[in-house]
Formats: C-alpha cells, structure tokens, sequence
C-alpha cells in the first residue's frame, strides 16, 4: 500500500511455517549473523513509548538501517 510517499509492506509466512518449523529459520538466521554473512546494521534505538518519533525519523528518512524498540516488562 503506498500512501503519500509512505510504503507499507505485509509479509505472511504462514504457509512456510507449515512446511518448516520457525525455529529452525531463526537458528538459520543467527547462525548468519554470528558469522557476519548476513548484516543487520540498526539505526536506532529507543524504547516502544518513544515509537511516533522513530516512526517520524523514518518517514522523514533520517536513517536507513533498522529500528529496534526496546520493551520493559
């Protein structure tokens, strides 16, 4: 869906995640990046509260790589 310059992407795996089980892709995926063939640059950091302005940063393009948003039990 594009809307004013913002594109939004939906990624359903259920189908996939009928044929292998999750876990073992994300033993896959850290396994890569435990060996730096797979590069997972972030960008950001902040807790889930501050999620309107990293959303605004990324919208507005300040940054390229990832967004993690912290979650505090």
């Amino acid at each position: 869906m594009v809307a004013g310059g913002i594109t939004l992407y939906k990624l359903a795996m259920f189908a996939e995640l009928e044929r292998r089980a999750a876990s073992e892709d994300l033993a896959w995926l850290a396994q890569l990046v435990a060996r730096r063939q797979l590069r997972t640059p972030i960008e950001a950091e902040a807790s889930w509260h501050d999620i309107g302005e990293v959303a605004q940063r990324l919208v507005q393009r300040q940054f390229t790589g990832k967004a993690v948003l912290h979650l505090k039990r």
